[in-house]
């Protein structure tokens, strides 16, 4: 018997969990929409997992490069998204017996200057009433061969001066900062947080993503020997509790894909 591909239909069909206090209203905080020609996730697949027992009454999608613009200034191109998900949010309205769309969190470069308010008013523009406020991830692996989901943020991004203005330019604004980052970056993230208290900072599930993985130097992620990794879950709890000292830091977790 194979073993089904990651992510696919028949992987997360492996596993049924009951559904705890199923009459709780419930806002999913994260989830992503595409359509690519290596898979569909658009609003009946969506639907088909808000509607597996839980109460799920909206949810908020958080970008995942999709239908960006093909063309135009590349600061720009991200507000394709917001276009696409502005659609399908409109139609997920038009029905009152599934949850909807009620909120977008798209992407910016957060480094880009005084070209950064030319982006928000655009996105603002194109999903007026729902775009809320902006991803820009920070996630960088010291090995990301070894990892399923591997990104290469610039290195040293939360101490970078212009992308910690273009977090406090998201508060100044009323829009919020969402992270995302393995865990052994947690830390960064808390002293970003702390530098620009007037932003509501998001630490959602991908924040803090564990990546225990052994490289080929015999190191993990963090650059210690594997045998150490048992200790990632620890180290996780210990930097989230330091993050709820954190007034701008709230934490959220997905139901959805």
């Amino acid at each position: 018997m194979t073993n089904p591909e990651p992510g696919s239909d028949a992987w997360l069909n492996l596993v049924s969990e009951e559904i705890i206090d199923p009459d709780r209203p419930i806002v999913d905080p994260h989830h992503h929409l595409w359509d690519r020609a290596w898979g569909r996730y658009l609003l009946d697949e969506l639907w088909a997992d808000t509607g597996s027992g839980h109460n799920v009454v909206t949810t908020v999608y958080l970008e995942c490069g999709s239908s960006f613009y093909s063309s135009g200034p590349v600061h720009l191109k991200p507000v394709g998204e917001s276009v696409f998900v502005n659609e399908i949010a409109a139609a997920s309205r038009a029905n009152p017996d599934q949850p909807s769309i009620g909120a977008i969190v798209g992407r910016a470069d957060l480094s880009l200057g005084a070209e950064l308010d030319e982006v928000l008013e655009a996105h603002e523009a194109a999903a007026p009433g729902l775009f809320r406020g902006i991803r820009h991830t920070g996630a960088r692996a010291r090995h990301p061969q070894t990892l399923r989901i591997a990104l290469s943020a610039p290195e040293g991004l939360y101490q970078d001066e212009s992308f910690r203005r273009g977090v406090a330019r998201l508060g100044e604004l009323g829009y919020t900062y969402d992270a995302w980052h393995y865990h052994h970056q947690n830390q960064d993230f808390l002293t970003l947080a702390r530098a620009v208290p007037g932003t509501p900072t998001w630490w959602p599930s991908w924040a803090g993503s564990p990546c225990p993985t052994p490289a080929s130097d015999g190191t993990n992620e963090t650059g210690r020997p594997p045998q150490t990794s048992s200790r990632t879950p620890r180290r996780v709890i210990t930097t989230m509790r330091s993050g709820a000292s954190a007034r701008s830091v709230a934490c959220s977790r997905a139901i959805s894909r």
